[in-house]
């Protein structure tokens, strides 16, 4: 009888694979019951397929498969493009219902599964990924929760095993320009349980080239992370870089204070889609 493989409750994100299979791989695994409950998987990278799942050989796959045990799969990417799951041989048995998958259509949802033989046509999706939850452990600076990472100094955390980061991400949530101060159609909002943070913290946020197009195709460049100061209740944006082959964007704090975060620009009235000129 082939054993039962379960994965529950774990992070998958801003991994690489040179071959197949960004953030999990399965190989040769049959008749074995595959299922994956409540898992967030971002941000990983395939030189092959499988950006964020590849499979072969693997007959039984259960994805979610209900609400409560949502899984989130989005900016993962295969050979350049973006895919959720990829596998090299079909999937007699396949319920992949009721995840986040980054996107609120159905057509580009479908775009990101390629499994040999699947009818996606009746597909159930979640339009909101679940908050992510991450117990803050004495010692680690770098933190990963999704959309993105946060790394503190070495010493700048003083942890007792009962404290957590956990963010919420908002997609396709369209904050209202202010003035000349444009928005991608994401935000973030943070949380930390039991413990202040004084010391400099590095942000880092992903983006996609599909939230660069909706926002108007605004020069990568031109992207800076973006706070709301709720003392001042004004918006703010930080110093920003970026990096072209991770699509990625970095901001430094020296303290972090604010909670609300997203990614905008400033957009002038030379950068109008359309520009008329009377002769």
């Amino acid at each position: 009888m082939a054993a039962d493989i379960v994965l529950n409750h774990n992070l998958f994100v801003n991994n690489n694979s040179l071959q197949n299979g960004g953030g999990i791989c399965f190989s040769d695994m049959y008749d074995a019951n595959i299922e994956l409950w409540s898992n967030h998987v971002s941000g990983n990278l395939a030189a092959g397929e499988g950006g964020g799942l590849y499979l072969i050989n693997c007959n039984i796959l259960t994805v979610g498969s209900a609400s409560s045990l949502q899984n989130n799969f989005y900016h993962n990417r295969a050979g350049g493009v973006q895919n959720a799951i990829a596998s090299g041989t079909t999937v007699s048995t396949l319920n992949l219902n009721n995840n986040y998958w980054g996107f609120p259509e159905i057509d580009a949802v479908q775009l990101q599964i390629n499994i040999p033989g699947s009818n996606l046509a009746g597909l159930t999706f979640e339009l909101q990924p679940f908050d992510v939850s991450v117990l803050l452990v004495e010692g680690r600076s770098l933190y990963y929760f999704g959309d993105g990472f946060i790394e503190f100094r070495p010493d700048a955390l003083n942890v007792t095993g009962s404290e957590y980061i956990t963010v919420s991400t908002s997609i396709d949530s369209v904050l209202p320009p202010i003035s000349d101060l444009n928005f991608l159609s994401k935000s973030y909002h943070f949380n930390f349980t039991g413990i202040d943070i004084l010391y400099p913290v590095d942000l880092f946020l992903y983006y996609d080239q599909t939230e660069i197009n909706n926002a108007g195709n605004p020069p990568i460049e031109d992207l800076l992370i973006t706070y709301y100061d709720g003392g001042m209740m004004e918006w703010y944006t930080a110093p920003s870089t970026y990096d072209l082959s991770r699509q990625l964007i970095m901001a430094n704090f020296s303290t972090f204070e604010n909670s609300e975060f997203s990614i905008g620009f400033y957009r002038t009235m030379s950068d109008s889609m359309f520009e008329v000129h009377p002769e």
